[in-house]
C-alpha cells in the first residue's frame, strides 16, 4: 500500500516498450492518482520515448490549473 504508484509506473514503462501506448498512458494516470509524483521521470525516462507523439500522453503532461 506504500508504493505510491511505483508498480503502475513501471508497468507503464513496460507497456510503452511493448508498443501498447493506450495502456501505458492509462497506467501512468493510475500511478499519479496513487501518489507517484516524480514528474521528471516522464521527461527523461527513455522507456517512455514511444509515447512522446501520442496525443493522450501529451494531454496527460499538459499543465492544469
Amino acid at each position: 500500500p506504500y508504493d505510491f504508484g511505483a508498480n503502475e509506473y513501471y508497468r507503464a514503462c513496460i507497456a510503452a516498450l511493448l508498443g501498447e501506448a493506450d495502456q501505458a498512458v492509462s497506467l501512468l494516470r493510475e500511478a499519479y492518482s496513487d501518489g507517484w509524483e516524480r514528474w521528471i521521470d516522464l521527461q527523461w525516462d527513455q522507456d517512455l520515448d514511444s509515447l512522446r507523439d501520442h496525443t493522450s500522453f501529451q494531454d496527460f503532461l499538459r499543465p492544469r490549473g
